[in-house]
């Protein structure tokens, strides 16, 4: 998945699914990230994000590039599921994540647009500096503190798939006990 920045660009800003399964599909058949709103229809600050932020030429500019996804964290079905799994504890709370649903970036709590955006390019461009020491501690010459600091990383934003090949690379190294036994 290309990572936006702010010079990439597709069509379907400003049209929010409530579909999970129909996003994440979306998200993989046309190699886009989702962008994920968890509200409540209780929380005032979600319902201001809702109708100062979103709707704002600077978010919609931003928005382009990601399938959006507004999540409802009280529906008792899809939307509580996504917040359980994603550990969305305060509200607003938005996600970025692949179609794998491996976080990419979040931002907790109301933003106005520009700060809002920011937040997110910058993790955005977090995960992009991930990605990089990922692939350099495939290719470089293994250093084991390295292998799991980067695995751990990944784990936590639910990216099992790099975080076991790290992870893998590091218990060939012949890692101390408790690490063996673990």
């Amino acid at each position: 998945v290309a990572v936006p920045t702010a010079a990439t660009g597709a069509s379907g800003a400003g049209s929010w699914s409530s579909d999970p399964a129909a996003a994440f599909a979306r998200a993989e058949r046309e190699d886009r990230l989702v962008l994920i709103d968890f509200y409540a229809d209780w929380c005032g600050w979600c319902r201001k994000l809702e109708r100062e932020v979103f709707p704002s030429d600077r978010f919609l500019a931003f928005a382009r590039p990601f399938v959006l996804l507004r999540a409802n964290v009280e529906d008792g079905g899809a939307g509580s599921e996504l917040r359980d799994r994603h550990r969305a504890g305060s509200l607003p709370t938005l996600l970025v994540l692949d179609a794998r649903q491996v976080r990419i970036a979040e931002v907790e709590g109301y933003l106005p647009a520009a700060d809002l955006v920011s937040e997110i390019e910058r993790g955005l461009a977090a995960w992009r500096a991930l990605l990089a020491a990922y692939e350099q501690a495939l290719a470089a010459p293994p250093r084991p503190e390295r292998l799991q600091s980067l695995a751990e990383q990944l784990h936590r934003r639910d990216d099992g798939r790099r975080a076991a090949a790290l992870y893998r690379r590091w218990l060939a190294l012949d890692p101390p006990e408790p690490a063996r036994r673990w």
